[in-house]
């Protein structure tokens, strides 16, 4: 699913969860099985390489 799928349920997930309306639900993991029929789940979207978007960084304390 979409990065932006979870928005579209914000009131849900907020009011199912006891969490403030100040407050923004900012990922969500979805679990379940996708219906490989359903028109929706043939949508691919392009991702960069992590490198392009991530920094390594490796800290050596002694």
């Amino acid at each position: 699913m979409l990065q932006a799928f979870p928005a579209e349920y914000a009131p849900v997930i907020l009011k199912h969860f006891d969490i403030s309306e100040n407050r923004l639900v900012q990922a969500a993991i979805l679990f379940g099985y996708a219906d490989v029929e359903h028109p929706a789940n043939s949508l691919r979207t392009p991702r960069p390489f992590v490198e392009d978007d991530v920094m390594f960084l490796s800290i050596i304390i002694t």
